[in-house]
């Protein structure tokens, strides 16, 4: 699968890191990028319905502050900034996080889920 694929069939959060040691380094973490040379750019894409978020504090996760909530239905649309990013993540979720505008919350990515090209 390549990058057009993947955008053709859902939306996604892009995140541009690079690569060392067989990892992708970026704002939300380490993430496996076997095949990709040490020192080469790549982008981290992350659909919506794989981001998490929690009201805890503490050191689980990526700190963050919510912009905007959404019911649509039976998904909730929430869109929040990163300090380390300059656009902010959209999150697609089934489960209601009764979270507000300005509130913050921990940010995590489902395991498995994040394609790298």
């Amino acid at each position: 699968m390549d990058a057009y694929a993947a955008e053709f069939f859902s939306g996604f959060n892009r995140i541009a890191g690079a690569c060392r040691g067989g990892f992708l380094d970026s704002p939300l973490g380490r993430f496996e990028a076997p095949g990709f040379a040490d020192g080469q750019a790549a982008t981290l894409y992350l659909r919506p319905q794989d981001l998490r978020l929690s009201r805890g504090e503490g050191d689980d996760g990526i700190a963050c502050r919510v912009i905007s909530c959404a019911l649509m239905g039976e998904i909730e649309q929430i869109h929040v900034a990163v300090a380390a990013l300059s656009e902010p993540l959209k999150i697609r979720s089934t489960r209601r996080s009764r979270l507000r505008s300005g509130d913050t919350a921990r940010l995590s990515v489902t395991p498995g889920q994040a394609l790298i090209f």
